[in-house]
């Protein structure tokens, strides 16, 4: 029984002393502003911490939404060249056909042309126009040679058959005296040679 009115002491003593401990901790806590600050400094403080962060996840924010935005254009200009490749491919796959040959696409420098003016305009390119006027554009190229040709051997062959007299040309360049050194008289009696 001892050991009964003992505990009954200790519990009597302890229920005071915790509430007491409880009251303290009540107090506190009403003491504080909004349940968490102490003072309105460290409110205050508190708000401009805040307002900090607040401004930084704003600034990553617009960050973010420019970056998405900049991401979304390049897929749309992936999504474009997707589309623009399968449109060229379908456009060379029924032209190819038609200039698979020696003197069209197997030809190195028109090929190169071709892809060149494919790439400027597209599917927009005419490619039995292009072979038409580059094919008008060569054979001028080649008419015109041949007319350069033609000159230069009709011209040698003048000079070859060109002769002042009987004699030898070589004579005749002999004969003939620088006119610059000679008088009137001396120019004339040159002249009258060769009429």
């Amino acid at each position: 029984m001892d050991n009964f009115e003992e505990i009954n002491q200790d519990n009597t003593q302890t229920a005071p002393q915790e509430q007491t401990q409880n009251n303290a901790a009540g107090n506190e806590n009403s003491e504080l502003i909004m349940g968490k600050f102490k003072s309105v400094d460290d409110l205050s403080n508190a708000y401009k911490n805040m307002e900090t962060k607040h401004g930084q996840q704003s600034k990553e924010l617009g960050e973010l939404r420019k970056k998405a935005e900049i991401l979304d254009k390049i897929q749309k200009q992936v999504s474009d060249f997707q589309e623009n490749n399968k449109a060229i491919k379908e456009y060379i796959d029924k032209n190819a056909e038609k200039y698979n040959k020696d003197e069209y696409l197997k030809n190195p420098e028109f090929n190169n042309l071709y892809k060149e003016a494919l790439i400027a305009l597209g599917t927009n390119l005419d490619t039995d126009k292009f072979v038409s006027l580059l094919d008008s554009y060569v054979n001028s190229r080649i008419s015109m040679y041949e007319k350069n040709q033609s000159a230069k051997s009709e011209t040698e062959n003048s000079k070859s058959q060109m002769q002042f007299s009987d004699s030898s040309p070589k004579a005749a360049s002999k004969a003939i005296p620088k006119l610059d050194t000679l008088d009137d008289a001396q120019i004339d009696e040159v002249i009258a040679k060769y009429i």
